[in-house]
């Protein structure tokens, strides 16, 4: 009896389980035995092959909870976690691999299909992650990502009632890395005041602290202008890795540094000299989304793509290592290799010019030029801002001189 592995790698996601279940209970009905590495390729790569058998009845009932029953870990890919990841597997007698993971466990999987020179073993992956950073196929989306969405906008709504309710401002930082994919997602289903996103600044090498400040700002000051002195703010996490003259190194990762808090301190006390009185509340709402219960459509969704994953490997397609994606309503095997640039596969960021995210900009609630081709708004502003028309216009008209769309 041929013996199929299951891995995850990576942080957790909404749907993993589901993932599993499908891949186990289509494989034992194929008859192949089913094995899940624990603990992601924490013990592969240290030469030691930890697994557990996965029956039917281990998973009947999975689909529906957040997490991994077989655990997960990030790995770094170097040439030797890599050697030694391959050589466990290859020691382990499996004959498929279904590896389940977002852009640093493709990327592992493709440098171990690489070894695999003689194909002792056939890999699938299936990309995971709430950031949909992954590069797939227009439209198509990383599984987990429309949970990870849909409670970040139930947990913004609850903020938006508290900010109205009290009179008050949040800012609120999402995960999504080097894209803003779930923080355009989440503000977008929200009717969050403004989202802002790391693409909106591809002609900044580096993002000056002024100008995020100067956005924030001068939306608060709209805001006022309209008589409302409340609203929430999304920040996408990954505005931190192009923040001018801070350093991330004693950070464990991007979505532990503070940014909604540096920056909540710095508008309030921008306000305070000028005698405006806003509290600005900074949120992370990061981890907590991303072991949520599936909904409905990342059960459904990963059911297909395990299914997939073992329809492939079964199959007679002679590619060895498939990205395993939807399109339409057929399972679509890719070669890996399109995914990769420099034995790394490539990041899909936001597309600043489809209407995608064109509604969500013109729905935000931020200076924007005719606000200073409207005299009669523009002095509003600058009543409500406390400065001299002049004053205004130099602190904030520069933020609109680059606008996104």
């Amino acid at each position: 009896m041929k013996k199929l592995g299951i891995v995850c790698g990576g942080g957790p996601a909404p749907g993993i389980n589901s993932v599993i279940r499908a891949v186990v209970i289509e494989a034992k009905n194929r008859n192949l035995e089913v094995v899940g590495f624990l603990d992601g390729f924490y013990h592969l790569s240290r030469n030691k092959i930890v697994y557990r058998n996965l029956e039917i009845d281990d998973v009947s009932r999975i689909h529906y909870y957040g997490g991994s029953i077989i655990g997960t870990s990030r790995g770094n890919s170097s040439d030797e976690e890599v050697f030694n990841t391959y050589i466990s597997l290859v020691n382990s007698g499996i004959s498929y691999l279904v590896s389940i993971g977002g852009d640093g466990t493709a990327s592992m999987i493709y440098k171990m299909s690489k070894l695999d020179k003689n194909k002792k073993i056939k890999f699938a992956h299936i990309p995971k992650t709430i950031d949909n950073d992954f590069p797939l196929p227009p439209s198509s989306r990383t599984f987990g990502f429309e949970t990870a969405r849909n409670l970040g906008m139930e947990l913004v709504l609850n903020l938006m009632e508290d900010a109205k309710t009290l009179k008050r401002w949040f800012f609120v930082q999402v995960m999504g890395r080097s894209s803003g994919h779930l923080a355009i997602g989440i503000g977008k289903s929200s009717g969050a005041t403004l989202t802002i996103i790391p693409e909106e600044f591809q002609n900044h090498e580096k993002i000056p602290l002024k100008l995020l400040l100067d956005i924030l700002e001068g939306s608060i000051i709209k805001r006022l202008a309209y008589n409302k002195p409340y609203g929430v703010a999304i920040l996408a996490e990954g505005l931190s890795l192009k923040l001018e003259n801070f350093n991330l190194e004693h950070h464990h990762s991007i979505s532990e540094f503070p940014l909604a808090e540096l920056l909540s301190n710095e508008v309030e006390n921008r306000l305070k000299k000028r005698n405006i009185n806003i509290r600005i509340i900074p949120q992370n709402i990061g981890y907590v989304l991303r072991n949520a219960k599936p909904i409905a459509f990342d059960i459904a969704y990963t059911i297909t793509l395990g299914y997939g994953a073992v329809k492939f490997l079964l199959s007679n397609n002679n590619i060895h290592c498939a990205v395993i994606t939807l399109k339409g309503e057929k399972i679509e095997p890719i070669d890996i290799n399109e995914f990769i640039e420099n034995d790394k596969v490539k990041i899909r960021y936001v597309d600043l010019k489809g209407e995608v995210y064109e509604a969500a900009y013109h729905y935000m609630i931020r200076l924007k030029k005719e606000d200073f081709e409207n005299e009669e708004f523009l002095l509003k502003l600058c009543d409500v801002a406390k400065m001299e028309k002049e004053e205004f216009i130099k602190n904030f008209k520069w933020t609109t001189e680059f606008p996104p769309i």
